[in-house]
């Protein structure tokens, strides 16, 4: 049987991570830059989440994951968003936005899990 693993990015308090386990997942690691949030993942999950800013974890540092979730915070790209705020290049994302997501796709690149999510809250 192979075994099946996941990697989360903006864990958070670890949502993903108790339905990835249900799912009969092992939680490899996780990033979150919040402590106390780390901290609950933790508690409940496991020591696998660590206290990081994902803008500098280097994605080589990582270990492969058949499964990369992302739950990043959307400043203003997320479709919570009802400010309409608009930069002066047009766009709705905030320069962090865009940061995060090119980071994302670093690791994506780098990592090249079988299965990517990305979460995007309404």
């Amino acid at each position: 049987m192979i075994k099946r693993t996941i990697g989360t990015v903006c864990t958070g308090i670890d949502g993903v991570g108790v339905g990835a386990r249900d799912a009969g997942l092992e939680l490899a690691w996780g990033i979150e830059i919040d402590p106390r949030l780390a901290e609950v993942a933790n508690f409940n999950l496991g020591n696998h989440v660590r206290v990081a800013d994902m803008l500098d974890c280097d994605p080589y540092k990582f270990e492969w994951v058949n499964n990369l979730h992302f739950s990043l915070p959307c400043l203003r790209a997320s479709v919570a968003n009802s400010t309409g705020e608009i930069n002066e290049d047009g766009l709705r994302e905030s320069p962090l936005d865009i940061a995060l997501a090119n980071k994302s796709i670093e690791f994506i690149e780098v990592l090249r899990p079988d299965v990517v999510t990305i979460e995007n809250v309404y």
